[in-house]
């Protein structure tokens, strides 16, 4: 039962999680040498996981994966917003440039995550991961419009055959790091290791955000 934006979103997690596959994901906690240490043919298994992923209802599997990384980047905004005791904006009207959403957020999340101990290189990998497929995908369609529709604003159809598998790649590693992100975030508020006070816990159940 959906109640607030993290059970809504944890809905989309769960299918984009599936969309990208179990096979996929087994290669998340794999660092990029060790993908090159594997055998000939368990790398062409890997590769072709990746490329497939363009051939069988590509921009739709696309658009929910990047939906649940919105979904999860307006969450942390919002959350920034209780924390900092100004107005929770209605993120359903602020489109989905998703770039913006994060170098709003990127300075708190640095603040709270290395004060909870997160190491200086998972939280630069983490930042990078999701840094990399943000600008890679504004560069290309800043505000989703292409996983929307096939046309412009201007009737033109958009160069979809500009997907590539280096793309795909960087959208399944920001789709990893802002999960770990947001995850880790909702444990601390939970477990009281956040600094909210009771209005501020009560702010983010009044405006359905957390389910807490």
């Amino acid at each position: 039962m959906i109640k607030t934006w993290e059970s809504y979103a944890r809905q989309y997690r769960n299918l984009a999680s599936r969309l990208i596959g179990e096979e996929l994901a087994s290669f998340k906690n794999f660092e990029q040498e060790e993908i090159s240490s594997l055998s000939e043919e368990s790398n062409k298994v890997f590769q072709n996981l990746i490329s497939n992923m363009t051939k069988d209802q590509e921009f739709p599997k696309i658009f929910i994966v990047r939906h649940c990384i919105e979904l999860e980047l307006k969450i942390i905004g919002m959350i920034y917003s209780v924390f900092k005791n100004t107005p929770i904006a209605n993120v359903s009207e602020k489109g989905h440039d998703i770039k913006t959403t994060w170098d709003s957020n990127r300075q708190f999340l640095t603040e709270i995550l290395k004060a909870d101990g997160m190491s200086e290189i998972n939280l630069k990998k983490y930042f990078k991961d999701i840094g990399d497929y943000i600008k890679e995908q504004n560069d290309w369609d800043i505000n989703s419009i292409a996983l929307r529709y096939p046309t412009n604003f201007n009737g033109q159809l958009f160069e979809l055959d500009t997907l590539s598998q280096t793309r795909l790649e960087k959208l399944e590693a920001c789709f990893e790091a802002v999960g770990q992100i947001l995850e880790r975030t909702i444990s601390l508020i939970k477990v009281n290791s956040f600094e909210l006070n009771d209005t501020q816990k009560q702010s983010l159940i009044n405006n359905a955000i957390l389910d807490i």
